[in-house]
């Protein structure tokens, strides 16, 4: 949400507001993983806070990395920079530490897939995001568990994971039951 007048008024009795943006994806997978947020509105909403006094007001993105997004850096962070911003959180980058949405825990054919995808990338958020990811060993069981779960997900919400992240679909389908 942008910040109302009133919010701003008050904001102006600070020297300096610093504002973490916790967007991990554009378009319709973030629609899928923020159920009833719409990308077009905070895409608008993104601008406006390029738009705020930069003295004052230090914005910046800072997603989260998962098995939702780890296949769209690129994609994701040549938007931002597109829109304004650039990914600051180079040293504290922010994962989806445990459970099943994990990178750690997709099957290792499928991480070496992604290693290859970024091996040429200069985007020290990528090269993180798959350092990370490969930090720890495949994790079967909380894979089996993001399967289940983000399958039900999609029955209860009448999504499809399939439709909206299709290049992850088309790696992870071999070892999605």
């Amino acid at each position: 949400y942008f910040p109302t007048e009133e919010n701003q008024k008050l904001y102006s009795n600070f020297k300096n507001i610093q504002i973490a943006l916790s967007i991990d994806d554009i378009g319709d997978r973030f629609e899928y993983q923020r159920k009833l947020a719409n990308w077009e509105e905070v895409k608008s909403n993104l601008i406006n806070f390029v738009n705020l006094n930069r003295r004052q007001y230090n914005v910046c993105i800072d997603p989260c990395v998962s098995i939702f997004n780890i296949f769209y850096l690129e994609e994701i962070e040549n938007k931002f920079q597109e829109l304004g911003y650039h990914i600051k959180r180079i040293t504290d980058d922010h994962f989806v530490f445990n459970g099943p949405r994990s990178i750690h825990t997709l099957p290792q054919p499928v991480k070496d897939i992604i290693i290859e995808k970024y091996k040429n990338s200069d985007s020290v958020w990528i090269s993180n995001s798959v350092n990370y990811m490969n930090s720890q060993k495949p994790k079967p069981e909380l894979w089996e568990t993001f399967m289940k779960q983000n399958s039900h997900l999609d029955i209860l919400r009448k999504e499809n994971f399939e439709n909206t992240f299709t290049e992850c679909w088309k790696v992870i389908q071999p070892y999605y039951e």
